[in-house]
């Protein structure tokens, strides 16, 4: 029956190609370009069904918050099953597809809409059932709503509600459940990236069940603690834990390769503009050239072995390395030391970054922020000004050269200069979170940031917008890297190396 569904579908391309036809929602092929979704929707004995509303949506579609689906979108099923959806952009959709007596149901993921015409394999409807989501605790004080992502439908919840009932969902294999609050700034929890929905009894999966789109990428040991993360290009990352190991994995061999790096730990990598590895360890600062390991132990007269908390290559291709107490710059044995002061002669650097302009940050654990304008340096705290917290955990640069300060208070943008600062905290209700360990930016510009070691955030400042991804409690999740391929890499304490999908 499903060989002889093709076949009409097969014919109706011919169709097609030979004649003008109507396409759904009144858009012809001219108006298109010809780019047209075709299928067919088959009952449950195999028959083309006829009176089903097929709407193609958005992947990412959230009911409420996003604009309502074209009607040009939706078409309804002729006496075959049959239906033709006129396309005017390319993207990724899912089909959503209900029939207007019996309600059955299907949803058919991940549609590729390029240049060309498509011809989708004939599916079949299936009776539904209902999912109930218990809420958690962080959002029972909050009204909201429970949807599928890329779906049209949605259930409200009021606050104080225990779950709530998401029904007319078809049987099976169900994917990227979300809560998200309504009013203020926006939350949204992924509750789990897939549950089956059986035909009979309710499903119920709650709070107990959250989880991530992860994947353990090595499972060794090795990997249970990861200090560090850097991607080289698109092929390659490399991964320092705190077993004294240094890994680059190459993504077209699926390959990994191990370096024994005597024992110390790797705190931060970065990569010159020579393919030269920098390490921030235990034991000082050390280079890899891929096959040695090279100690940069005597800086400016002076022989250090302390931990180097942070490692900075600029634009010059400057190498900026950072101890508890001292900041210096060069490259291999030709070091220079800035001098800084800091309150009661105490020092606790842990970060820098130097940015667009040349400017020196340098963030601290409890004396708050430096910094070195070029001509001079200063010293900002939150009692001379905006800053929410005397400690600054990470210093990120955005595109635009907006610097994003991780606190233990929040997030602070700065604006153009340490008088213009925005503050992101659970204290003022912006964000779920006051301490903001690492901030990364992936290749689209967007925020992402940890927050209380076990949460993932991705921060939409423009709708004061984010997606809490939650791992487990007993994991500290300390940096992120983003990857070209839509996905970010995660390690941590007891966590491993994990792959998550960022869609």
């Amino acid at each position: 029956m499903k060989s002889r569904a093709r076949d009409i579908l097969l014919y109706l391309l011919l169709l097609l190609a030979s004649c003008s036809m109507e396409m759904g929602g009144g858009a012809s092929d001219t108006e298109t370009g010809g780019i047209a979704v075709i299928g067919q929707i088959l009952d449950s004995l195999g028959n083309g069904s006829e009176q089903v509303k097929v709407t193609l949506v958005p992947f990412k579609h959230n009911p409420v918050k996003d604009s309502a689906i074209p009607d040009s979108l939706t078409v309804v099923t002729d006496s075959n099953g049959l239906y033709s959806i006129g396309v005017k952009f390319s993207g990724n959709f899912n089909i959503e597809a209900v029939h207007l007596v019996s309600g059955d149901r299907v949803l058919i993921k991940g549609i590729t809409i390029g240049k060309d015409t498509i011809i989708l394999n004939p599916d079949t409807l299936r009776v539904t059932n209902s999912l109930e989501v218990i809420i958690p605790d962080s959002l029972k004080d909050r009204e909201g709503y429970g949807f599928i992502r890329g779906t049209t439908g949605y259930r409200n919840f009021s606050a104080g509600a225990k779950s709530v009932c998401i029904d007319s969902i078809p049987i099976g294999l169900v994917e990227d459940i979300f809560l998200e609050t309504k009013s203020g700034p926006h939350y949204q929890l992924l509750i789990t990236d897939s549950v089956t929905i059986d035909e009979i009894g309710e499903t119920t999966i709650g709070a107990g069940l959250i989880k991530t789109l992860y994947s353990i990428v090595v499972a060794s040991s090795s990997f249970k603690n990861i200090k560090s993360i850097k991607k080289e290009n698109s092929n390659t990352l490399w991964v320092g834990n705190d077993g004294g190991e240094l890994f680059r994995y190459r993504a077209t061999e699926n390959e990994w390769q191990v370096y024994n790096f005597f024992g110390y730990v790797i705190y931060q990598i970065d990569i010159d503009q020579e393919g030269l590895l920098w390490l921030a360890s235990s034991n000082g600062l050390y280079s890899f050239n891929g096959s040695n390991f090279s100690s940069h132990h005597t800086m400016a007269g002076q022989n250090i072995y302390q931990d180097v908390k942070s490692i900075n290559v600029d634009q010059n291709n400057t190498k900026w390395v950072v101890f508890d107490q001292w900041v210096f710059y060069g490259d291999k044995d030709n070091w220079k030391k800035k001098q800084y002061s800091l309150p009661n002669g105490t020092s606790s650097y842990r970060d820098i970054l130097i940015d667009k302009s040349g400017r020196i940050w340098i963030g601290t654990f409890g004396n708050g922020l430096t910094i070195d304008y070029g001509s001079h340096f200063s010293l900002y705290t939150k009692d001379n000004s905006d800053l929410p917290s005397d400690t600054i955990y990470t210093i990120k640069e955005d595109n635009s050269g907006v610097i994003w300060l991780g606190t233990a208070n929040g997030i602070a943008k700065v604006e153009d200069s340490i008088n213009n600062v925005t503050i992101y905290s659970n204290s003022n209700g912006s964000i779920n979170f006051d301490k903001i360990t690492y901030l990364e930016f992936d290749d689209s510009d967007n925020l992402w940031f940890i927050g209380d070691s076990s949460t993932v955030v991705n921060f939409n400042e423009s709708d004061e917008y984010t997606s809490e991804f939650l791992f487990d409690k007993n994991l500290r999740i300390e940096n992120i890297q983003s990857s070209e391929s839509g996905a970010l890499f995660i390690g941590g304490y007891g966590a491993g190396l994990l792959k998550f999908k960022t869609w």
